[in-house]
């Protein structure tokens, strides 16, 4: 049984996979070793198989969806959107000539500072992307209230909100935006507990018992099956639509350029041509489709698209040859270029032996003939039969 998976939890069927389950690194790479859902998980509602299948525990916190590196888990309504649907009328024109300042947001284990608080299960299921639009949308400030996250069941979504918070203050320097709109205050919910009268309000409103609406489902979907690959590989994931939507409209600054950091979902990928075997273990392994390679006569190029990259790291952990990494500085109008740029440009010729097409500058002979002692035997400009 895996680490963190209850009892209850193993006695149910789990066999519900998530709508992108495709994406997972863990599905796309055997070896690999992400085990980051199941670590965020409350509920101990996420198993792996080797990919991810969610019980009838899940709760719907969200965490899920924000930890996972290659939106496994984003459904077919994506929470951002959902979020930032709801914000939308609260930062109309007629509700801020009621002279209310900025916007809140609040956690269930918070005590909520003014009436229009927008209530989430928990700051961590809010990313980047939506922290972006709301500042965008005029929210400024954006007070985000939180509990004691050292004694909430969803400490693990602090870390979570961080890594959103970097990515908020990353892109609000390039696009134009306040990056210190945001604001972080603590408030513990009252220890009495919600009244009954306000439970049944909520119950009306069809909200939770802290006055949370119904959070999207973590991608599942148990009416369809789990998607092909094929099927999305090449097209931005609901997130990344979601914050290219939001940059299409983007003011940019004069230096658009923003230091690299793994934890950021976007980078720019170099391949070192020179010692690169064209394997293409990075086209095939790539969740989202940003790497491409193309053929045109005996050249090979692959080609990357900043727009679809999600950061995730998967080429360059499973590359046999390790000549992956990123640039130090990621331009953020790479996110809007959707033509793929060419990374490399590498010469190929064919094994004189077996004619198998490999780099030419790893000489006359690919290794597989080279390993079963085929090059010894062979005379030159004769074609051998295998």
């Amino acid at each position: 049984m895996e680490p963190g998976i209850n009892t209850a939890a193993s006695d149910r069927v789990l066999s519900t996979a998530p709508a992108f389950a495709h994406r997972c690194k863990r599905l796309r790479h055997r070896q690999n070793e992400c085990r980051i859902c199941v670590e965020v998980c409350p509920e101990g509602a996420i198993k792996l198989d080797p990919g991810p299948l969610v019980s009838e525990d899940c709760t719907r916190c969200g965490l899920c969806q924000t930890a996972c590196p290659t939106e496994v888990f984003q459904g077919e309504v994506h929470s951002d959107q959902c979020l930032l649907g709801r914000i939308g009328p609260l930062l109309a024109a007629a509700w801020r000539a009621a002279a209310v300042q900025g916007l809140f947001l609040h956690c269930r284990e918070a005590e909520p500072q003014h009436r229009d608080s927008v209530a989430v299960p928990c700051l961590g299921a809010i990313t980047g992307s939506f922290l972006l639009g709301a500042t965008a949308l005029g929210a400024n400030p954006l007070t985000l209230v939180r509990g004691d996250c050292s004694s909430c069941r969803l400490r693990a979504g602090e870390a979570l909100y961080g890594k959103a918070s970097a990515a908020h203050r990353a892109l609000a320097s390039v696009f134009g935006l306040d990056g210190t709109a945001l604001r972080m205050e603590q408030r513990p919910r009252n220890a009495r507990g919600t009244s009954a009268r306000r439970k049944f309000l909520a119950r009306v409103l069809g909200q939770g018992e802290h006055g949370s609406p119904e959070w999207p489902a973590p991608g599942t979907d148990a009416t369809r099956p789990c998607r092909d690959a094929t099927e999305e590989n090449g097209r931005p994931t609901p997130g990344r639509a979601l914050l290219l939507g939001l940059l299409r409209g983007a003011r940019w600054s004069s230096a658009p350029s923003l230091p690299y950091e793994a934890d950021l979902p976007w980078g720019r990928m170099r391949i070192d041509q020179n010692n690169c075997a064209t394997c293409g273990t990075c086209v095939n392994l790539c969740p989202t489709g940003a790497i491409t390679r193309r053929i045109d006569g005996d050249r090979l190029s692959h080609h990357f698209s900043g727009a679809l990259c999600l950061n995730c790291r998967l080429c360059q952990e499973a590359c046999p040859q390790q000549v992956i990494s990123f640039e130090p500085h990621f331009d953020a109008r790479d996110l809007l270029r959707d033509e793929p740029r060419p990374i490399t440009r590498i010469r190929l010729h064919g094994c004189e032996i077996c004619g198998e097409t490999l780099p030419e500058r790893e000489g006359r002979y690919c290794i597989t003939c080279q390993r079963r002692g085929r090059t010894e035997t062979h005379a030159p400009g004769a074609a051998a039969a295998f």
